[in-house]
Order: C-alpha cells, then structure tokens, then sequence
C-alpha cells in the first residue's frame, strides 16, 4: 500500500524534531561532570533513528543493504548538523565526540537490524494494539460481547 509506505517516514522526522527542539534550547542544568551519561543518550537516540530511516527505506522498495547505508549515513549527517546546530545556540557548544556517539549508535543499531537479529528486532517490532489488529473474524466466529 502505497499510503503505509509514506506513513513509515512519521516516526524518524517526528525523532528529529524532538533532537532539534532539544539540542536549541540552553542546557536546563550545569554541566555536572556527567559528559559520559550524554554520549549514552546520543548512542541510543541516533541508534533508534538510524533503524527508524533503515525501515522506512526498506519499505520504499530499498535492499536492506542499501536501506543500511543510506539510514546510518543520513543520521550521521544529521548528528553532524546537530552539532553544528548546537554550536550556533548559546550555552551550548559542538562536541566531536557526541557526532562519534551519534554515528556508533547508528552503525551497532543498523548493523544489529541488518543481521536480523531475532531478539533486538523483537524489541523494535511489537505491536501496539496485540499481534492480529488486522485479522478478520471470519463467518463462524461469535464476536464479543459488548
């Protein structure tokens, strides 16, 4: 359906946003000394984002291959215009190594997805509304009562 296959760009430029929105806003809090915890946010956040385009690409009719590629170098570029976005915010400054974070979150995450892993693609895909939303009661089933 050719619907469902633009509906799956939603989720990665909704996540966009939210980092933009973010990373252009002062830092709420001093800096404590906890630089460590931030490259973490950065590596599952862009990791996230990184297998969100790989979908949506592999939905559009891309090998996974390609589907692979493209969504870790889309997000590291995008995590390289963040940064670049930061250093133009005031009280914030651009940091090489949360571009690193962002484009290793993207690499493992793509990798891991690309490999088909059973459990991580478990974790991504499960359905919000139980597994046979779309299923139709056929003839001889009762529905439910009300």
């Amino acid at each position: 359906m050719k619907f469902s296959r633009h509906l799956a760009w939603l989720w990665p430029i909704f996540l966009i946003g939210i980092v933009c929105y973010a990373s252009g806003r002062n830092p709420v809090a001093p800096d404590l000394g906890l630089s460590f915890q931030d490259k973490i946010a950065h590596f599952f956040v862009f990791g996230l984002l990184a297998n969100l385009f790989q979908r949506s690409l592999w939905k559009s009719g891309l090998s996974p291959l390609k589907a692979f590629i493209i969504g870790v170098a889309i997000t590291s570029c995008f995590g390289a215009l963040d940064e670049l976005h930061q250093s133009r915010t005031p009280g914030r400054e651009m940091d090489f190594y949360d571009w690193l974070a962002d484009t290793s979150g993207a690499l493992l995450a793509s990798g891991l997805y690309f490999a088909n892993v059973v459990r991580y693609r478990s974790i991504l895909e499960f359905s919000l509304f139980g597994k046979n939303r779309h299923r139709r009661p056929s003839d001889d089933e009762k529905p439910d009562s009300i």
